[in-house]
């Protein structure tokens, strides 16, 4: 029976305190009274409206570029959208919320956003903006399918805690899928190199802005292709090496969307790449592998792969991973270490 640990930087009151301090939320600044609330409410609105106006007056074709509100084209409507700004913004303040100046395109796809501008299907998540990012106030970018499967901020923290102590003289660490880029932060934060990769170039755009946002973004290095692809070679290296090229390599690989199986995840069944495919692929490039898989992945088929791959089903250890709380188990991490 495999080892099932914990993945905590600390323990649980202590993990909870730690999160208090580092997903701070705007406070309130005394009782809001019914007047105050119906002003702050018709500000909201107002804002509210003029940021849908600036996004529907121009028919953007960004063809993969960025538009912020530095162009030439915005600066009229800017000044009209900041024209008592500082009144509107301290409403939204008091209230929890931060109306953003900047408006950020990429591949004709609208990145930052408030609750208005997401998509109905995943305005559920809209709550949880400060959990993914503590500093999403700071222009963090999204599109539809990160504000789902992004690592939450304080779960890849301990997962890049954890890693760290596990290998704490580690420096190349591959980020494989890496999405919004919320664990490529925390290991750029630990670690002396990070590379991602992500067949997506929103996804890459994300994580590259995203760095950027928590200024780590000097540490990055990022790779837009498709892994079946790239694994056939070590051409796309770009350092020098002397046996595998990575200390460590970390994959959240897709599960399926929001509709995976959640009773016995098969792992075999996984797209675009199988467990064993995907350990074959991660071995040739590093002894040390961290895999990020729903708590429901089917126990025996993590035996299967193991042994299939490595020639022993014992070579790996399973550990939970926690939601803020340190309650509840949102995942598990598989790790692969110190292959020989």
């Amino acid at each position: 029976m495999k080892k099932i640990e914990d993945v905590q930087s600390d323990t649980p009151s202590e993990t909870s305190s730690k999160t208090a301090s580092n997903i701070t939320k705007p406070e309130t600044s005394g009782k809001i009274t019914k007047k105050k609330k119906k002003n702050r409410n018709q500000k909201k609105r107002q804002l509210r409206k003029l940021k849908k106006q600036l996004i529907e007056n121009h028919n953007i074709d960004s063809s993969g570029d960025e538009y912020y509100s530095t162009h030439e084209w915005f600066e009229e409507e800017k000044a009209l959208y900041n024209e008592g700004y500082d009144d509107g913004y301290q409403a939204g303040l008091d209230a929890g919320l931060y109306e953003r100046r900047d408006i950020v395109y990429y591949n004709d796809e609208l990145l930052t956003h408030d609750y208005d501008s997401l998509p109905s299907n995943v305005k559920k998540f809209w709550s949880r903006r400060y959990d993914l990012f503590s500093r999403f106030d700071d222009g963090i970018c999204l599109n539809e399918v990160l504000w789902y499967s992004v690592t939450p901020e304080v779960t890849a923290e301990n997962i890049a805690d954890y890693l760290y102590k596990l290998n704490p003289d580690a420096k190349n660490i591959l980020d494989l899928c890496c999405g919004g880029g919320g664990n490529t932060i925390q290991f750029a934060l630990k670690f002396e190199n990070v590379m991602a990769i992500d067949i997506n170039s929103t996804h890459l755009h994300c994580t590259r802005h995203n760095c950027e946002v928590y200024e780590v973004g000097d540490k990055l290095l990022t790779l837009q292709g498709d892994w079946n692809q790239l694994a056939k070679n070590f051409k796309w290296v770009p350092f020098e090496y002397e046996t595998k090229p990575f200390d460590f390599i970390f994959c959240s690989p897709p599960w399926g969307g929001t509709d995976y199986d959640r009773s016995s995840f098969d792992v075999y069944d996984m797209e675009p790449f199988s467990l064993p495919d995907l350990l074959h692929q991660c071995y040739k490039f590093s002894n040390n592998i961290a895999l990020y898989l729903p708590k429901s992945s089917n126990i025996g088929q993590l035996n299967s792969a193991s042994e299939e791959v490595f020639g022993d089903a014992d070579t790996y250890r399973i550990e939970n991973i926690y939601d803020k709380t340190g309650k509840r188990i949102l995942a598990i991490m598989v790790v692969w270490a110190n292959l020989v």
